[in-house]
């Protein structure tokens, strides 16, 4: 049986702002530029970096008044179904969208979005999208929801498939989906060759503290699928308040850590060959 290596790359994005669009395209360029990996995966909430991005123009909101509104968001905690309808802007979908088909195209290359909020015709989700060489090729919706997520509106859907590409059938998952045994079991049994789990890894300050017996099941996972898993985590402050841990990781299929991210602060790519049947 023929068989064919490919590059996967595991990005640690250093967690940024971008008020315009034209800043945000080539703030991920440059991820492209770097790595000369097959398949990019980036973190979940990449939507983050978009909180305040307009389209077609300069944004207008200075960054004191940007963050002071974010923190009353957050502090306050009020009209939380609300901030689930601002964060699920249809404007982010539609960037990310324009990019990555973009990106992909000009670099031949295939890229998990990390995940964002969107609105779809039965309710909000967290999606990551996926796209193959300029073109989108499909979702993973997630299914598992931190608290935070379901006080914001977003639902969970549970009929996830293995998405179909030029580099292999690419089981997705996000972060907190790990921690559900069955997400990743029912993904290698539908023909993932491999699994991918963008992930976000909010703190409330760098040094918070970090459990790898409970904050790491992509290593259970791995060992209980026989599958490597890949998993990049935002990195840095955002914001006051809003400060990423790192922690990214490529763990092979017996559990072994093939790859860890060196530092909380800055952005990292960790890429790994796997090899695929024909």
């Amino acid at each position: 049986m023929d068989k064919t290596t490919i590059n996967i790359a595991a990005v640690q994005l250093n967690a940024k702002q971008c008020y315009t669009e034209k800043s945000f395209y080539s703030y991920i360029e440059n991820i492209f530029k770097q790595s000369e990996a097959d398949v990019l995966i980036f973190p979940e909430d990449i939507s983050f970096c978009l909180a305040w991005v307009k389209e077609d123009s300069i944004q207008s909101l200075s960054i004191k008044s940007s963050i002071e509104t974010f923190t009353s968001y957050i502090l306050s905690r009020i009209n939380l179904n609300k901030m689930g309808k601002w964060i699920c802007d249809p404007k982010i979908e539609r960037i990310i969208r324009r990019t990555f088909a973009s990106l992909t195209k000009k670099y031949n290359k295939v890229a998990v979005a990390g995940s964002i909020y969107v609105e779809r015709p039965n309710g909000r989700y967290n999606s990551a999208l996926v796209f193959d060489n300029g073109k989108y090729v499909g979702e993973y919706l997630k299914q598992n929801l931190v608290p935070l997520e379901i006080s914001w509106g977003i639902k969970g859907d549970y009929n996830s498939s293995p998405i179909q590409t030029s580099k292999g059938n690419i089981g997705v998952c996000i972060c907190y989906d790990l921690n559900d045994p069955k997400v990743c079991m029912d993904l290698k049994k539908k023909g993932a060759d491999y699994i991918v789990a963008p992930s976000s890894g909010w703190r409330p300050y760098p040094w918070y503290p970090f459990n790898r017996k409970t904050e790491c099941p992509q290593i259970y996972r791995a060992v209980e699928n026989d599958i490597i898993i890949f998993r990049p985590y935002f990195c840095g402050y955002l914001l006051p308040g809003l400060f990423f841990q790192g922690h990214s990781m490529i763990v092979g299929k017996y559990g072994e850590i093939i790859k860890e991210s060196k530092s909380i602060f800055k952005q990292e790519i960790l890429s790994w060959n796997v090899v695929l049947d024909n």
